[in-house]
């Protein structure tokens, strides 16, 4: 069998899915893609307990454009696919084996895709047992090169040319290690981040090229200098941007996960955020000073941001590092609301942490439109986005 070069954070192999134990089941709150191959052959099948099943929540997606979105499972008013049996487990898996599952199925909570010709492992912590085994590792996130056989599909391949191969892996090392610099806050982490970024934006292109490695350099030198926090104390907070965001993405559609639902109520009541109130920045700088300031949450937020960066930055023609930055600000500041609201009469365990991380990740991160109109939200204000980014990092 024929070995490929694969890089892989090392908790990867340690997953093992639950099953019907797990507390919120991937076969619910969200939509599911059917890849065209496992849609024909689910058509076509013959198994007496799966044919009626598959007859009755089988539906073709007549808006997609690929095969790999080619059907879906229909999903309950519970938001719960019609495959999934009483015992909280997949009918499909059950009565033909997990072969027969479609890619969505089969591959989740993995997430694979091939790099300039290099294979990427990481675990999605939209699942309960990922977010268990990544969010709280106080030994962070450590990559591995290894060589292995392909065993599950590839989700989606990108080759760089030499220039721009090299350029992607200069942003991404860069980000990865100033986001695991625990000398500073998580916040002057992301800032000096956004620093490094609004300065390459700032060169013609074939110059951001031939100097990030220079300027990457810089910065994390810069990064380690005493004093480094105080760099960002003449930034003013933006609430009236915070707000915006909170409005439009704690109030959009229908949330199904009942644990989302409570850690969004308790923010909201927490932090003074309704239809006709503002976040009061008094408040939130008193939680932050007191319960936010919390080891297992600062590493909880360093894990999720590596992940996040390892996983979505992947610098395609139609994705650029502002881009990126911009998706991973708009992250980072909902999942800081939600735990300061959360931690405002009291420190928060390791399982709230746990929970409020897993269910935001996945009623958000899986909607694109969420990622999309808040990149929109932040590039029609006034100022640039890479600034805007930071001046919404900044409490």
């Amino acid at each position: 069998m024929q070995l490929r070069p694969e890089l892989k954070i090392k908790q990867y192999d340690n997953f093992q899915c639950i099953g019907g134990a797990c507390e919120d089941t991937c076969c619910a709150g969200w939509k599911i893609s059917i890849d065209k191959k496992s849609y024909q052959n689910y058509k076509k099948t013959t198994n007496t307990i799966l044919k009626p099943l598959l007859q009755k929540n089988l539906k073709r997606n007549r808006k997609s454009t690929n095969d790999e979105d080619y059907g879906l499972f229909h999903v309950n008013d519970e938001g719960v696919c019609g495959l999934l049996d009483t015992e909280g487990l997949c009918s499909i898996q059950t009565n033909s084996g997990p072969e027969a599952l479609c890619t969505t199925c089969s591959v989740y909570p993995r997430d694979l895709k091939e790099i300039n010709t290099i294979v990427e492992k990481t675990l999605d912590l939209s699942c309960p047992e990922v977010a268990r085994l990544i969010l709280l590792d106080q030994n962070g996130l450590e990559f591995i090169q290894d060589e292995a056989p392909a065993l599950l599909p590839i989700l989606g391949k990108i080759n760089h040319s030499n220039q721009k191969a090299d350029y992607f892996w200069t942003n991404r090392s860069f980000m990865i290690t100033a986001l695991q610099s625990r000398n500073i806050t998580i916040e002057t982490r992301l800032m000096y981040i956004g620093l490094y970024i609004r300065k390459l934006y700032e060169l013609p292109v074939q110059q951001r090229f031939e100097q990030a490695p220079l300027l990457a350099e810089n910065y994390l030198k810069n990064l380690q200098l005493a004093g480094s926090e105080t760099i960002f104390d003449a930034i003013p907070a933006n609430y009236t941007m915070q707000n915006t965001l909170v409005s439009h993405f704690f109030n959009m559609d229908k949330i199904l996960s009942e644990r989302y639902v409570t850690s969004v109520q308790n923010m909201k009541k927490n932090l003074y955020i309704d239809d006709s109130k503002s976040t009061d920045g008094e408040i939130i700088n008193h939680i932050f000073n007191s319960n936010y300031k919390n080891e297992m949450i600062a590493i909880a937020f360093e894990n999720f941001l590596v992940n996040l960066t390892f996983t979505k930055y992947v610098e395609n023609t139609n994705e650029h590092l502002q881009d990126f930055y911009s998706e991973m600000t708009i992250q980072f500041t909902l999942l800081r609301l939600l735990i300061l609201g959360n931690c405002a009469t009291k420190p928060l365990s390791e399982e709230e942490i746990i929970v409020i991380f897993q269910s935001f990740i996945k009623n958000f991160t899986h909607n694109s439109t969420y990622v999309e109109v808040g990149k929109e939200i932040l590039s029609k204000n006034e100022y640039e986005i890479i600034s805007q980014a930071i001046n919404v990092i900044k409490l």
